[in-house]
């Protein structure tokens, strides 16, 4: 039932906050029903910070924009599921007079994967003519919105948008601007935005009620003080001087500031509060200071053997900005336990490693010190599509995790094994030809390692290797025990066993999720009918898909619609069986359908079915030739019981479709 809301709905602010501070979408709230508000005569520039009167949400299909009394959002989830939805918010009728060039400003945030596509799911757009009966009947014209997806997936800081430029043939009319949000139901983005300015000034950005920024402060030299960091939350870089007087549990919410009790055990928190007194303990004068949670930040400042770092004066380099709710540090770029230097400030990165050796090939890998730099040198967050060799000895940092749990290894390596020199950090790699880490003497100190690895320079601070590389050979004590990292050279070239080069799925590691759905392996039509849940028994990385079951029926896992061309096609996966007691047997069996235009399915089209093990992943492959253009899903089947299976969930992890031909 298509639904038009007018004016804004008042919504808490503190709820905001606390929605933000998790890194799921918050619950929609059906918007009440205000009356039409009023107010003044619309005059350029027009500016909504407030998000007043006068704005309609007209939605056609599923979800609608939600109203704050300081934001609007849109998302197609809610509860674990998502809805396919198309919702526009409008703004009141704006005369644009005689100006002779009129710019559209506003500040936004977009968080998760919209299958629709970053630009299709988020629109901006501007008519003159507008059909109130049937607002997407307008006729709307599409402003150049360059939209990007929030870089730190823990943030909930708002971007502003490119300045858009109203069309030269909408000047001396009067025009409505909408913000049009859709997604089908396959994944949902959310979409927050404020701030809107429509004006004759291009980069509008609007700060109301933000006191102005010292000139004499926040500089190496004249740092903050935490009251002056909570005051001036410009969201730019400041040094600010403080005392830690607490630490701050993950995923605490939007009342982090309440807990000021420091633990030992420093591994669980990537947080501090400091104050500008070493025994504060009126948490509202405390500010909050995100520590890079992939750095060695807690390691050099003692976090987690010294529980004593209560008081201690440190002075910091960051982002000033709120913080799940409360203002405070992000994005620290420089921490020191030492007044700073103007040495510090400009070299607030990553200074480059001396000693460094290597090319890194397998011939001649990179050590510590080459791998530390080539990383430090990366874009932030962007990994290498190529795979490294990185050689050193493992030495003892309190970064070390040797990790049953999850099947992998986090530590450091050295040229020589010690901690005095340049130290790279090997992050979540698999263990020895690739295997699962079983036990914690699996790597040790001492070892000497080969690992192979696409390299990262996490949040732009972290050189380390990205997650799912493997330790292509080992030594403890001189002895070898083993080498080849589970792969087979071809003419000269390491290939990993599944092919992942053109790898057209996305998310085929299952490492993103929507709530309860891994993004992408939901469809739309009822190619998928078996429930999902997250497993963090994994092949690669941290998370595996578990494919539910029914006892006297087939059920399905299937990837999202997707379209491909005539050619032939290599699907492959690992597979696992959850069910350890004697007797049991496990099967499945892969293949694709097509999707015909009104989203009904055809025939069935799989391979032979694959007997799997309930202790050991099995590599699935199918290969199967369209002979003409064709939309299909990928399906994955949990059979139903019988002698040869029995009934039981299924994990399935690292999913490849390649063209082969």
């Amino acid at each position: 039932m298509n639904k038009i809301f007018k004016t804004m709905m008042l919504a808490a602010v503190t709820a905001f906050g606390m929605a933000s501070c998790e890194d799921v979408p918050a619950p929609f709230v059906e918007p009440e029903l205000p009356g039409d508000g009023g107010g003044e005569e619309i005059t350029l520039p027009y500016t909504s910070a407030n998000l007043k009167d006068g704005f309609e949400v007209y939605t056609p299909t599923g979800m609608a924009w939600s109203l704050g009394n300081t934001y609007a959002k849109a998302t197609g989830y809610n509860s674990g599921s998502t809805t396919a939805s198309e919702t526009y918010l409008i703004t009141p009728a704006i005369p644009l007079g005689d100006a002779e060039q009129v710019y559209v400003d506003f500040n936004y945030v977009i968080a998760y994967t919209n299958s629709l596509g970053l630009e299709e799911g988020h629109q901006v757009l501007v008519c003159t003519e507008y059909d109130s009966a049937d607002p997407a009947k307008s006729n709307w014209v599409k402003l150049p919105f360059a939209p990007k997806e929030r870089e730190d997936r823990n943030s909930w800081d708002m971007y502003p948008a490119n300045t858009m430029s109203i069309p030269a043939e909408f000047l001396g009319q009067t025009i409505r601007v909408a913000f049009l949000y859709k997604c089908n139901s396959n994944s949902a983005s959310t979409w927050e935005l404020t701030n809107l300015k429509v004006s004759t000034e291009p980069g509008g950005e609007v700060t109301p009620d933000t006191p102005d920024t010292p000139t004499d402060g926040g500089t190496w030299d004249k740092p903050y003080t935490v009251a002056e960091a909570i005051a001036n939350q410009t969201g730019k870089e400041v040094w600010v001087h403080g005392y830690i007087v607490g630490s701050i549990p993950e995923n605490a919410g939007s009342t982090v500031l309440e807990n000021m009790t420091f633990t030992a055990d420093g591994a669980h928190y990537t947080n501090l509060c400091i104050a500008d007194i070493p025994n504060e303990t009126n948490y509202a004068n405390c500010a909050p200071v995100q520590l890079p949670s992939g750095s060695d930040a807690r390691a050099n400042l003692n976090l987690k053997e010294n529980p004593t770092m209560l008081g201690v004066e440190v002075w910091l380099k960051g982002k000033a900005t709120k913080y799940c709710g409360a203002p405070g540090l992000k994005e620290i770029s420089k921490y020191t336990l030492t007044k700073p230097t103007a040495d510090d400030d400009n070299n607030a990165g990553n200074t480059p490693a001396e000693g460094a050796k290597g090319d890194g090939s397998l011939e001649n890998p990179f050590n510590a010190a080459a791998a530390y730099n080539y990383a430090a040198a990366l874009p932030a967050g962007q990994e290498t599509p190529e795979k490294f060799y990185v050689k050193g000895i493992v030495c003892q940092s309190s970064k070390m995790d040797i990790s049953v749990k999850y099947n992998n290894a986090t530590f450091h390596i050295s040229e020589d094994g010690s901690a005095n020199g340049t130290q790279f950090l090997i992050f979540r790699t698999k263990g020895l030809k690739g295997d699962d880490i079983k036990s914690e003497d699996d790597v040790q100190v001492g070892d000497e390692v080969v690992v192979r690895a696409s390299l990262v320079n996490y949040m732009g601070n972290t050189p380390e290797t990205a997650q799912g590389g493997i330790i292509y050979s080992q030594k403890r004590n001189g002895q070898d025990l083993g080498e080849g990292g589970g792969e087979t050279p071809d003419d000269g070239e390491d290939t990993p066993d599944t092919p992942t080069e053109g790898n057209i799925l996305e998310n085929g590691d299952f490492e993103l999720w929507d709530g309860n759905v891994p993004t992408n392996w939901k469809s739309a039509s009822t190619a998928g009918s078996a429930s999902i849940t997250q497993s963090t028994e994994a092949h690669g990385g941290t998370y595996a898909a578990s494919m539910g079951y029914a006892d006297k029926s087939n059920k399905r896992m299937a990837y999202k619609e997707t379209t491909l061309p005539a050619g032939t096609y290599k699907f492959t996966f690992y597979a696992k069986g959850t069910d350890t007691t004697e007797g049991s047997k496990c099967q499945t069996r892969t293949g694709y359908v097509p999707v015909k235009a009104d989203g009904t399915v055809g025939t069935y089209n799989y391979g032979d079915y694959i007997d799997l093990s309930a202790t050991e992943w099995t590599l699935v492959e199918h290969e199967f030739t369209l002979t003409k253009e064709t939309t299909l899903c990928l399906v994955i089947m949990s059979p139903k019981g019988t002698s040869y299976h029995t009934s039981q969930n299924i994990l399935v992890d690292d999913a490849s479709l390649v063209k082969v031909n």
